[in-house]
């Protein structure tokens, strides 16, 4: 039965927003999610992340996570390999071939969707992903206390400026948050077969992004204290056996992961992203830990951090009685494991990386609606001003979150596609294409061979395009107009920058300018092939040229 309290919230709120039907509200906000994600996502392998998944899913769909290059060998400067990994990739351990350095659960589920319904079927794991994020909360909210804090809870996860803003990106942070969702919304049953579900969720999850597997600890470790805390020895061989179903559902991920990660880099325990002591550090505590605050506060206010006290200390929230309060705190503990990880992780600058706080927020969303659900039961005034609050909540963090161009971001990525494109139709199929930013959209899109001048030490530009010249490979660079600044600074004194002097092929205009420029030994003269971007009409999905290679003579 419900308390006093939540007797009295659902009378006002009934009558204050009778028309909505919170599981069909809850439905039609899934789908329209989903919906916006289908129709403004990105649909492009551009920068370093979109690209690093997407390509490793066409890996999968051959079979073969490696290429290795024979010309490599007959490369002479340092690090040969290195060079030639595009964004998103690594060398092996055999130092003669290119690994993808982002984890392999995303590009599973892409590559999945794609063996069922076509290439573009990859793009579509991260707008169903949004919607069952989205049914989960509800779902778990309407477990814990009433469908209308399930209901206020998926609102606010919906409306968030971060949600908004990743949702239309063929990146982890919506598909991992989705995975967290489930699991902690499986585990809260008294079902063998729930507890496996969310074990897999918890292996997907941990999948899709390994350094958030410690969260696992947490619904295996409330399974473990609930088997312990038992009176009843049924009830108490119940929790084991769910103990048992735990682990089995979150040993396929597991292994898949320890596997990848063994063939990829040499060990289970390594992964693509580097060293654990140089990506987490004691000293970024707090900075990391001032700037998700302040990013906090400024997208939606600090008002719904009050939701993590209202599970850390569940009387607070005044949470019905049939609810398991070990439940709310181990919901808690979550929260903070999640937020600790991260502010020892690397430092950034920029307030969408508050999307590594992602699969978080439907918990602090849920703890901030029962408080607003126990405030409104005071009286029919707490109820229109609760009522309020949300409101206000919602279009802020909607309007916050157009207004960040979350659905703009299909006009601006297609430049990759555009670029790579031009690329192709201006360059022989034997030439090498230097770059940084496009090192990724020029191999998918345009089909050549790219060099990453970032890992070419900074002595060898010269020598490396007079290598390529004398093996019959045409060498081209090209570079956005920020990073043009950063490759003159760091080849300086190398003699192939006065190349950069001569007219481009290639000038293709957005906000900024990306250049092509021929490195051949005789100056380039004629006028540039100039393109200003069109808006385009709709988000399309473009299909990959074929790999690249080259030849040298």
């Amino acid at each position: 039965m419900l308390t006093t309290s939540a007797q009295g919230s659902a009378r006002v709120w009934q009558r204050l927003i009778a028309p909505l039907q919170d599981h069909r509200t809850a439905a039609a906000l899934a789908v329209l999610v989903m919906w916006l994600g289908f129709t403004y996502g990105t649909k492009i392998a551009g920068g370093a992340d979109s690209y690093g998944y997407v390509s490793q899913a066409d890996l999968w769909r051959r079979g073969q996570l490696t290429r290795p290059e024979p010309w490599i060998d007959q490369v002479p400067w340092p690090n040969a390999a290195s060079t030639f990994a595009p964004l998103g990739y690594r060398t092996s351990t055999d130092g003669h071939t290119t690994v993808p350095s982002y984890p392999p659960g995303l590009p599973i589920l892409m590559a999945g969707a794609a063996v069922v319904a076509g290439h573009c079927a990859m793009f579509w794991i991260g707008p169903i992903s949004a919607a069952l994020m989205i049914l989960g909360t509800f779902a778990l909210g309407r477990r814990l206390s009433h469908p209308r804090v399930g209901l206020v809870a998926a609102l606010l996860v919906a409306s968030s400026p971060v949600f908004l803003f990743m949702l239309p990106q063929p990146m982890s942070d919506v598909p991992v948050t989705a995975a967290w969702t489930l699991a902690l919304l499986w585990v809260y049953s008294r079902s063998l077969w729930s507890a496996g579900a969310s074990g897999l969720a918890s292996g997907l999850g941990s999948l899709i992004r390994p350094n958030l597997a410690p969260l696992a600890i947490i619904p295996l470790g409330w399974l473990v204290y609930k088997a312990a805390r038992s009176a009843d020895s049924g009830e108490r061989s119940l929790r084991r056996r769910q103990v048992i179903a735990y682990l089995a559902g979150i040993a396929p991920g597991a292994l898949v992961l320890a596997f990848f990660n063994w063939q990829m880099f040499g060990s289970p325990l390594k992964s693509g992203y580097g060293d654990l002591n140089v990506i987490f550090a004691w000293e970024n505590l707090w900075p990391n830990l001032k700037n998700y605050v302040s990013w906090f506060a400024d997208l939606g206010g600090l008002l719904p951090i009050a939701g993590l006290a209202a599970l850390c200390v569940p009387r607070l929230g005044g949470w019905p009685e049939t609810t398991d309060r070990s439940f709310l705190v181990a919901l808690g503990l979550f929260i903070v494991l999640l937020v600790a990880q991260y502010c020892a992780y690397a430092v950034f600058d920029a307030w969408w990386y508050l999307r590594f706080l992602l699969p978080g927020f439907p918990l602090i969303m849920l703890g901030f609606a029962q408080l607003v659900w126990r405030f409104a039961g005071v009286g029919r005034v707490a109820g229109r001003v609760a009522t309020v609050i949300v409101l206000v909540l919602v279009v802020r963090g909607a309007w916050r979150g157009v207004t960040e161009w979350s659905f703009d971001l299909w006009q601006s990525e297609y430049r990759y596609v555009a670029t790579s494109h031009l690329v192709r139709d201006l360059t022989p199929a034997n030439s090498i294409v230097i770059a940084g930013q496009h090192s990724g959209a020029v191999r998918y899109y345009a089909g050549r061979m790219t060099l990453n001048w970032g890992w070419l030490d900074r002595e060898w530009l010269d020598r490396a395009v007079a290598f390529f010249e004398d093996h019959g490979v045409q060498p081209y660079v090209l570079l956005d107009d920020w990073e043009a600044r950063d490759f003159a600074k760091y080849f300086e004194g190398q003699a192939t920058l006065a190349r950069l002097s001569a007219p481009p092929v290639l000038e293709y205009l957005t906000s900024g300018t990306t250049r092509l420029f021929e490195l051949r030994r005789e100056p380039r003269t004629g006028s540039p092939l100039v393109v200003r971007a069109q808006r385009q009409k709709r988000a399309v999905c473009y299909p990959p040229a074929p790999l690249p290679a080259i030849t040298l003579k």
